[in-house]
């Protein structure tokens, strides 16, 4: 499983590594559609046997979790599953789909609202899982980018309505230990600071980067519908239990936002 280096290769939100798609592609995804669909008319019999040809899937964030694990049950030999931003898996649903398709080598929920390990515990050596943004599992470690941990922190942050105790203790554990008092007394008596807790969206481009140091801009959509501008820098921790690990080592207001250049920049959450 790629817990952690997964961070470096998702392509929803870096530019860089942006998915195209040709023309080719499409014609033969959908016309493999196509084609299963109308099997499946013909009769129940043909139609088991059309749903155990199918090999990969990828479901709609607003798909119900019911939808999921049907489709589990029916084309139980897939490789590849594709959850992610789906909005109702949540633990249950993946420990359902791992038990269900013995044969799947990718599972991607990144995004997902799973809770705890406990999900995929279980899972047989030969799945590999991609839990990019699933910012509950995930923890300061040295295969994490800079871009990646900003990331994360601002996931945790946006949830800090619903879920306050648990998403800012998450936040600050991707702090550096110079700083991380600074940040929970900004965060919980600035008024500047406090805006971001609960944000609708926010946006991340790169600033500069270095060996030892990086910093980006993060644009923020506050609830008041103002947008907040801020640095954040970014250290790459040289001693301690932390070694090697990206932290966030200073924010700063800015009054307005800065030209940044557009490589691996971090779109609308």
């Amino acid at each position: 499983m790629d817990s952690r280096n997964c961070c470096k290769r998702v392509c929803f939100y870096n530019s860089n590594c942006q998915e195209v798609w040709q023309n080719p592609d499409l014609v033969r995804l959908i016309s493999e559609y196509v084609g299963w669909k109308q099997m499946r008319v013909i009769s129940k019999k043909i139609a088991c046997e059309a749903d155990s040809t199918v090999k990969a899937l990828k479901f709609r964030p607003q798909s119900p979790e019911v939808s999921i694990t049907g489709i589990a049950i029916k084309c139980n030999r897939i490789q590849s599953l594709v959850l992610d931003f789906v909005e109702s898996v949540q633990d249950q649903t993946v420990k359902d789909v791992i038990y269900l398709c013995k044969n799947l080598r990718f599972l991607g929920v990144s995004y997902c609202a799973l809770r705890s390990w406990d999900s995929i515990s279980s899972k047989p050596s030969h799945l590999h899982i991609n839990i990019h943004g699933c910012w509950r599992l995930l923890t300061p470690h040295k295969t994490i980018s800079p871009m990646s941990v900003v990331e994360l922190q601002m996931i945790a942050l946006k949830n800090c309505l619903n879920e306050r105790t648990e998403a800012f203790e998450k936040a600050c554990s991707f702090t550096s230990p110079e700083y991380r008092d600074s940040f929970m007394y900004n965060m919980s008596s600035e008024c500047s600071y406090q805006r971001i807790l609960g944000c609708e969206s926010f946006v991340i481009r790169e600033f500069c980067e270095s060996v030892r140091n990086f910093a980006c801009l993060v644009a923020i959509r506050c609830i008041d519908k103002r947008t907040v501008y801020q640095l954040w820098v970014m250290a790459k921790q040289r001693y301690g239990p932390y070694a090697g690990c990206w932290m966030t080592d200073g924010i700063y207001n800015l009054a307005r936002g800065l030209p940044l250049r557009e490589r691996n920049g971090i779109h609308e959450h």
